[in-house]
């Protein structure tokens, strides 16, 4: 990949930046993927904005930058990287190098969701089910899941079994609540085993939904840790998703001053939904 960046391929360039930015195969080099990631960027392609909009959303190898966030997704959606689009809609959603915009959020994550992200047809069915400025529309939302379950989205398929366990939507064929449950639990157990405290999150929700609550805890315990850290070096999804569990008390002692200092933290970081 170095080799096919250094004679001009940018798609090599991109490869080599994810390669350095994860450390596979190479030293773990941030600095360097960034710079790749640009210059693929500046060169045309989509997939390496969106790339380093991540790095700048996440402070992941550099320090936490909205505006380049924003910057750099915006190219990509514009470059019809379903991913980036709803990066934006997230963004918009809390107010990351944007003015909350609920409307405009919606957008992006449709646009998303009808490009290919499945992550973007969860949230977007998120907006439905819980009204969040907009109308609260549960068969759209039940939709959306299916979708995104269907996708490989393990939390779409979580949600959509919370719907019909509930009775607010009726169970297709293959989505009954057992069924979206253990399909859950086999999408995210892989990539919680492999290492990602977002997987284990969902791995935990599953455990709970399936009256395995003491296993739930013994999860969120372990990944707390890790979500403090990543909290911590400027990822602020981490500290809401640490604050959410501080709020719930799952696997960690419920604190009100934990919940307000762990959004405080996001809000410095530059999600101004969550400043007071």
């Amino acid at each position: 990949m170095e080799m096919a960046c250094d004679a001009g391929d940018m798609q090599g360039c991109t490869q080599f930046g994810a390669l350095a930015l994860s450390g596979v195969g190479t030293a773990y080099a941030p600095l360097k993927s960034e710079a790749l990631f640009k210059k693929a960027c500046d060169a045309g392609l989509g997939e390496p904005c969106h790339y380093l909009a991540s790095q700048y959303l996440l402070g992941i190898g550099v320090d936490t930058n909205p505006e380049l966030a924003r910057a750099h997704n915006l190219t990509a959606c514009q470059r019809r990287v379903a991913p980036a689009c709803g990066h934006l809609g997230g963004m918009l959603e809390l107010g990351f190098g944007y003015e909350v915009d609920m409307q405009l959020a919606v957008t992006m994550r449709q646009r998303g969701c009808d490009w290919g992200d499945a992550t973007s047809c969860k949230k977007l069915g998120d907006i439905y089910a819980e009204g969040k400025g907009h109308a609260v529309d549960t068969a759209k939302a039940g939709s959306l899941y299916l979708q995104a379950c269907k996708a490989n989205d393990a939390d779409g398929c979580l949600a959509l079994g919370r719907l019909v366990q509930a009775g607010k939507v009726e169970a297709t064929q293959g989505s009954d609540a057992d069924g979206m449950f253990a399909r859950a639990l086999e999408i995210a157990g892989h990539s919680c085993q492999t290492g990602s405290p977002t997987a284990c999150l969902t791995v935990a929700d599953v455990l709970r939904e399936t009256d395995r609550s003491s296993d739930a805890d013994k999860l969120n315990l372990d990944v707390s840790t890790r979500l403090d850290s990543q909290c911590t070096g400027g990822d602020f999804t981490a500290c809401l998703a640490l604050a959410d569990l501080y709020e719930k008390g799952h696997g960690v002692t419920a604190s009100t001053d934990k919940v307000r200092a762990l959004r405080a933290r996001a809000c410095k970081i530059g999600a101004s939904a969550m400043c007071d």
